[in-house]
């Protein structure tokens, strides 16, 4: 997050305006790193069901520094574009290692699965609240310090998982590397292992194709308040500061939904607040306007998103039950997630290009609306079928 906003800034300085152009490249750049994680990734899971978390755990943040000192040294458009492809690809299945290591400990009960996943995403938006702040003063300054502060805490991170972290795999539980399950396409399996699975995948799929219209990896929610709402380096800050507070209610209340209803029905109601978020969003004009519109989004942030607690921790129970290691598992869900990045950012970008060229803009709030009623109408039959929650 540290970096988001240097580069974000660097490329819409370098585009001098042309907001079209610079949202179709950065839907080819997210194209491109997609590619690598789609590939990288379910080596990495099925790595680490064999030797175990820790170690594989220093891949990801060493790759990420490397791309650090890869666009710090020439702060080009050229230069980025090389490290998402060959390095930040290999840092996107890091989140699936630590879910592999929480599965490790609580698979078997799923509820206390997804309240420690659901503590980790509340840290995380909570560390949110400054961090876009500091990275735009930061950036407003020089745009190379923030990614020289994030290489200092990526370097941190390598030590804290050398020194602190224990590792969760019992040497007895370690599987061979399965190469089936190492191939690009592992994440067809899933979807063979049973109609509880499948519905949970495929509401993993659509929740990858409305995360970049959420503010995403690709830009594209920066891309458009930039270019409608005129907002600059240190506004940009700002909002996103406020953003993560107005979310952290909607992680409290995703936890007592969860120990309330049942993690099926939390996941659900979270999509209902993602389809008011997208549908406020469209109309917002006004900066109260787009914070209205965040909090009304965030219960889904807190629970109906795919990286969620809801569907993380539906998706570990189920997939121990039909035999996956949850580092083999983890890793096919990020396969599956990476081959909707393959076209995801080229879709998301071109659709901006098009309303931008019709005069509205904001037209892909209301194609990620659609997806969110599809996501809507999948779980009203899909997630009946997973009981147990």
């Amino acid at each position: 997050l540290l970096t988001t906003q240097a580069v974000t800034q660097l490329w819409i300085a370098r585009f001098d305006g042309d907001f079209a152009a610079l949202a179709r490249l950065q839907g080819l750049c997210s194209t491109l790193g997609s590619l690598v994680a789609f590939v990288v990734g379910p080596v990495l899971g099925s790595l680490t069901d064999a030797v175990g978390r820790k170690p594989v755990l220093y891949i990801p943040p060493l790759f990420d520094l490397l791309q650090r000192l890869v666009v710090l040294p020439f702060m080009t458009v050229g230069s980025e574009v090389l490290a998402r492809t060959a390095l930040g690809g290999v840092g996107a299945p890091l989140m699936g290692v630590f879910d592999a290591a929480l599965g490790d400990l609580h698979v078997s009960r799923p509820m206390v699965l997804g309240t420690w996943q659901s503590r980790m995403s509340l840290a995380q938006t909570a560390a949110m609240v400054a961090t876009p702040i500091i990275s735009s003063t930061l950036a407003a300054r020089d745009l190379r310090l923030p990614l020289v502060v994030s290489a200092g805490i990526l370097a941190t991170n390598l030590l804290v998982t050398k020194f602190c972290l224990v590792e969760t795999l019992d040497r007895a539980k370690r599987k061979p590397v399965v190469w089936l399950s190492s191939s690009p396409f592992s994440f067809f399996r899933l979807f063979r292992s049973g109609p509880r699975l499948r519905s949970l995948c495929c509401l993993v799929l659509l929740d990858n194709l409305i995360q970049p219209v959420l503010g995403g990896h690709n830009g594209i929610l920066q891309i458009y308040q930039a270019d409608s709402l005129g907002w600059g380096l240190l506004h940009r800050g700002r909002y996103e500061s406020v953003s993560a507070v107005l979310q952290l209610p909607g992680f409290v209340v995703a936890l007592a939904l969860m120990r309330k209803v049942g993690l099926p029905w939390t996941a659900r109601i979270g999509i209902v607040s993602t389809c008011v978020g997208l549908l406020t969003s469209f109309f917002a004009r006004r900066q109260w306007q787009f914070y209205a519109a965040v909090l009304c989004g965030s219960l889904g942030k807190g629970s109906g998103l795919s990286a969620s607690p809801a569907f993380s921790a539906m998706v570990a129970a189920e997939g121990a039950c039909v035999g996956f290691g949850q580092g083999e598992l983890n890793a096919m869900v990020g396969n599956l997630r990476g081959s909707v990045g393959l076209f995801s950012g080229l879709l998301w970008g071109g659709i901006f290009s098009l309303g931008s060229r019709r005069g509205t803009p904001g037209l892909f709030f209301l194609v990620g609306l659609c997806l969110a009623v599809a996501q809507l109408g999948i779980s009203s039959r899909g997630l009946m079928r997973v009981s147990g929650y």
